[in-house]
């Protein structure tokens, strides 16, 4: 039987979809800034800065967010690899800055993080423990990029200490709770581990005795948004699955 949190969690993941594709459809003549680290490139909200950790630690690139929230719309980043490149996959690790900017009487009490595969279709098969799309890690043994030998491993949500779900594997949805975040204060949750691979990641050729991943591009969003809860919160969620539904009557599915 649906428990009460699993329905919220659904119809948050719905809401937050509807969200997405409304947004991601980005404006001509978006900008794309390259990292440093060359290969990649991303595209933000010009109240987002994102900055770049010095090292790596094999693939992984450490980079630290910083914004304000000043409502409850989702923020979303794109990443894709820079023209004309390829990559087999790519490991992100992130340290975030973001803080509460909502009016008075707004104090987060949860926080949601998504991405959205650009390139690889729906549906997605859960339960993996690397997919090819785009997917977030909430329990791991990774260090932050370029981190010395014996910095703390794993990531730390800081306020919030409940995971759902609270996994290993890779995952689209990630749903925080179990703390708050007040108006005014910053929450700055570290080493928090994206992946991504591209769609022939899992496909193998063979060069004479050896064999390795094909390459390919990658793009895909990372959404942020803040939860404030509220005795309407569940009807605002019911209002975003009913736009969802109407919204892919007309349109269809699309990536």
């Amino acid at each position: 039987m649906t428990t009460l949190r699993q329905l919220c969690h659904i119809l948050i993941s719905l809401l937050l979809c509807l969200a997405v594709l409304v947004l991601s459809g980005r404006p001509a003549g978006a900008v794309f800034v390259p990292f440093d680290f060359g290969n990649w490139q991303y595209e933000a909200p010009a109240d987002v800065t994102i900055t770049e950790t010095p090292g790596r630690v094999n693939k992984t690139f450490g980079l630290t967010l910083t914004t304000t929230f000043t409502d409850l719309n989702p923020k979303v980043i794109t990443l894709q690899t820079s023209p004309m490149h390829n990559e087999d996959e790519r490991f992100f690790m992130f340290d975030m800055k973001i803080t509460n900017g909502l009016a008075a009487g707004n104090n987060w009490g949860g926080f949601i993080i998504k991405t959205l595969d650009l390139i690889d279709p729906l549906p997605h098969t859960p339960g993996l423990d690397h997919p090819k799309w785009a997917h977030i890690h909430p329990r791991h043994n990774s260090p932050n990029a370029g981190a010395p030998a014996g910095s703390p491993t794993g990531p730390n949500y800081a306020q919030f200490t409940t995971l759902d779900p609270d996994v290993s594997n890779g995952i689209e949805v990630l749903t925080l709770s179990g703390g708050t975040v007040p108006v005014g204060n910053t929450w700055m949750p570290q080493r928090i581990r994206l992946h991504d691979k591209n769609a022939l990641g899992d496909m193998f050729i063979s060069s004479d005795t050896i064999s390795f991943d094909q390459i390919g591009p990658m793009a895909f969003q990372l959404v942020l948004q803040p939860v404030v809860p509220e005795p309407g919160t569940l009807a605002l969620f019911g209002s975003g699955l009913v736009a969802l539904t109407l919204w892919k009557r007309r349109h269809g599915r699309t990536v």
